[in-house]
C-alpha cells in the first residue's frame, strides 16, 4: 500500500465526511494527475505537487489561505489534514 492511501485511509477513519479525490486529467503525459484534493465545506486542502509514486514526503496546500505544509512521514500528514481540515484524531 503506497502512502498516501494510508493516508487516506487513516483521514477515512477518523474523518468519514471529508471528501477524497485525485485529479482527473485528459492527457497523462502533460496534466499532472499526481494532484490530491482533501475536502470539507468551508475547506479545501490539496497536495500542490505531485505524488507520483504516493509516498512521503507529501505536501498540502491550504488552498484557502495559500499556505504549503510539508509531512515527512504518513502520521505528520494526517495530523495536519485533521488540523488544516478542522476535524479531530
Amino acid at each position: 500500500m503506497r502512502d498516501v492511501e494510508k493516508i487516506i485511509k487513516a483521514i477515512k477513519e477518523n474523518s468519514p465526511d471529508v471528501k477524497l479525490r485525485q485529479l482527473k486529467v485528459s492527457h497523462a503525459a502533460a496534466d499532472d494527475n499526481g494532484l490530491w484534493f482533501f475536502e470539507q465545506p468551508k475547506q479545501r486542502v490539496r497536495s500542490p505537487n505531485r505524488v507520483i509514486d504516493g509516498d512521503v514526503p507529501f505536501f498540502n496546500r491550504n488552498t484557502r489561505e495559500q499556505h504549503k505544509f510539508a509531512a515527512r512521514s504518513i502520521e505528520e500528514a494526517v495530523a495536519m489534514l485533521a488540523q488544516l481540515l478542522h476535524f479531530p484524531l
